[in-house]
């Protein structure tokens, strides 16, 4: 299974397909309301149609937001959400407490936040790329601002990691005219070879000390 809009040399098929996947798994804690903070062109509408009563994307720098504003400055009513979305966002804020703060103030008691945080992986959106995290530091970030938290799951291992820092190595070199499609072919072996050893157990890829990323769960208290 995996994102069906992501081909096999697209360099972040990896983490893309992780991510969709866990959002297939945790969109059955999503009811009622749901706002996805950082929506962009809502790439998890189709996950979550059927599980909201409504799904609508904040984001100031998307066409396809609901609401066009910063979620920092919007007017937004407290406990007026059932779920929040949030996903690869916090990196970029710069007081990601604050962000968790404001979400919980506008989700209703016993509200879900699903959200997903980079571990491991390049620079993107420079210059506005400030944080990675650890599960520690989520799990102390997310109680401190007021959540009780369901699971936090590593996303990726050791192998997958590396594949995937290794295509976007490959994306931003060998960009030659002639150089362009024997890349999109390497990039398909490292990830397709990704895939065949995904299987393999994890006291060998050790997925607990090299996570791509990690998607949470936790619900306001």
């Amino acid at each position: 299974m995996g994102n069906k809009n992501v081909k096999w040399w697209d360099p972040d098929k990896i983490i893309k397909d992780l991510i969709w996947n866990d959002l297939i798994s945790a969109s059955k804690y999503a009811k009622g309301r749901m706002l996805d903070i950082g929506c962009g062109n809502k790439p998890y509408y189709e996950i979550f149609k059927n599980k909201v009563d409504i799904h609508i994307g904040i984001d100031k720098f998307s066409e396809c937001a609901d609401i066009k504003e910063d979620f920092f400055k919007a007017k937004i009513r407290n406990n007026n959400y059932d779920t929040i979305l949030c996903t690869q966002v916090i990196e970029h804020v710069e007081n990601p407490q604050e962000l968790l703060i404001k979400m919980n103030r506008i989700l209703k008691r016993k509200g879900i936040l699903i959200m997903t945080i980079p571990f491991i992986g390049s620079l993107h959106e420079v210059p506005t790329d400030y944080f990675r995290f650890t599960k520690y530091s989520i799990d102390k970030l997310l109680t401190k601002a007021g959540f009780e938290i369901k699971y936090i799951k590593e996303e990726g291992n050791w192998i997958s990691s590396i594949s995937n820092l290794t295509c976007f190595y490959l994306e931003s070199t060998l960009n030659r005219f002639f150089l362009k499609y024997p890349k999109k072919v390497l990039l398909l072996m490292v990830q397709y070879f990704s895939y065949i050893v995904a299987f393999l157990p994890s006291r060998i890829t050790k997925p607990d000390l090299c996570p791509i990323n990690y998607i949470v769960v936790a619900n306001k208290k």
